[in-house]
């Protein structure tokens, strides 16, 4: 039988770190208790374990409080986010940087889809 490890893009997690560096907080640490300190983010495309990251939010918030992914939110961080940040800047409406990241998607985790599909009233978006 057969294991699958749903994986992700390292890039998910570089805002945080940023934020996490910039405000003296233990990344190394932090990294090291989910078992991520082996993996380097200088390529953002890497793909890391889904749960490890997971549980690397997890603690964050446990530890910084449950609002850290706000205090995180910066104008940059959609440029950080690397590859889907870029698909979304591209585009003109709203819509078209929801088609162009349901395009994308098979390249920023291994265990989501994300649909658009045009209807009568506008679009449709699907995810699971």
């Amino acid at each position: 039988m057969s294991l699958t490890i749903p994986m992700i893009r390292a890039g998910a997690m570089i805002p945080m770190l940023r934020w996490m560096t910039a405000n003296r907080r233990p990344v190394e640490r932090r990294l090291a208790e989910v078992d991520l300190l082996a993996v380097t983010f200088v390529e953002p495309d890497t793909p890391i374990p889904l749960l490890n990251a997971a549980a690397f939010f997890a603690n964050a918030a446990r530890v910084e409080g449950p609002d850290i992914g706000y205090r995180v939110v910066s104008e940059n961080s959609i440029q950080e986010l690397a590859l889907i940040g870029r698909v979304i800047l591209g585009a003109k409406t709203p819509r078209a940087a929801l088609s162009r990241v349901s395009a994308m998607m098979p390249y920023h985790c291994s265990h989501e889809v994300l649909t658009v599909s045009e209807t009568p009233q506008g679009i449709r978006i699907g995810e699971g």
